[in-house]
């Protein structure tokens, strides 16, 4: 008498696929997780362009004249500490 794990139906993985089954389910594994922090790590990055909107500011004003070069370098130094 055969049983389903030796050839009867579609379920036939047979004594040679034992090794390969814990194998494939690791692979999985391991791309699922990287897959979920690659994508929280994507979500949860803070853009860097609210820092360059900032610089343009201070360019413009400085381009206006609304600013002293000393004024100018002294807030660009600030927005570069951030």
């Amino acid at each position: 008498m055969r049983g389903l794990w030796w050839g009867v139906g579609p379920w036939f993985w047979g004594p040679s696929w034992w090794p390969w089954g814990p194998l494939v389910m690791m692979i999985f594994w391991v791309v699922l997780i990287v897959g979920v922090v690659l994508f929280i790590r994507r979500w949860l990055r803070v853009s860097p362009a609210g820092s360059d909107a900032a610089a343009e500011i201070l360019r413009t004003r400085y381009a206006r004249g609304e600013l002293s070069r000393e004024e100018f370098e002294q807030m660009r130094r600030d927005l570069a500490a951030r």
